[in-house]
């Protein structure tokens, strides 16, 4: 009889016995998420940095490079330090007032969000300042913030709104200017 492949489970970290792991929601998820609700209502999408699969440093192969007997190293995202995870341009609001305009959108879990300076790395926040400067729109955080900018400028309403992600009504983000 033949033994069955079972995968091991993944934890996060090492943890006491008995005591259940937090789910957690990674960035490039709640990315995913946010590049999917802004889709109906942006004419174009650009996605800032990539994944690349984990390859050997010297002939490429994947996973376990069989000639160099190496593992393979992951080459991580590829993306400039500074600038957003995704630039929308946006369509005129259906429920507001404005025209097109366009969104910097740096992606934040939710845990990143609750960490220091909001997550953000000194190079993310120098570029949210220079968009302020020159009157880009900027957001940081979550699809939830997401959300709260799409409703202060009119492409959605709050009763179109899943309960779960409608932002605190203390935390809705300004209509962007005109």
């Amino acid at each position: 009889m033949r033994a069955r492949f079972r995968p091991r489970r993944r934890t996060a970290s090492r943890r006491e016995p008995g005591v259940r792991a937090r789910a957690v929601q990674h960035e490039k998820i709640e990315q995913t998420h946010g590049e999917l609700l802004l889709a109906p209502y942006a004419s174009r999408l650009y996605r800032f940095g990539t994944r690349r699969s984990a390859r050997c440093k010297k002939c490429h192969a994947k996973l376990i490079c069989k000639a160099c007997d190496q593992p393979a190293v992951d080459f991580g995202a590829r993306q400039t330090p500074g600038p957003a995870d995704v630039l929308a341009f946006l369509r005129a609001p259906k429920y507001g007032t404005g025209g097109p305009r366009g969104v910097w959108w740096e992606a934040k879990s939710e845990d990143a969000v609750k960490g220091k300076a909001r997550g953000q790395s000194e190079e993310q926040a120098q570029f949210q300042k220079e968009c302020a400067e020159v009157g880009w729109d900027y957001v940081l955080g979550t699809v939830t913030d997401l959300v709260g900018y799409l409703i202060a400028g009119g492409w959605l309403r709050r009763q179109d709104v899943p309960w779960y992600r409608l932002p605190p009504e203390a935390a809705t983000i300004p209509p962007p200017q005109e």
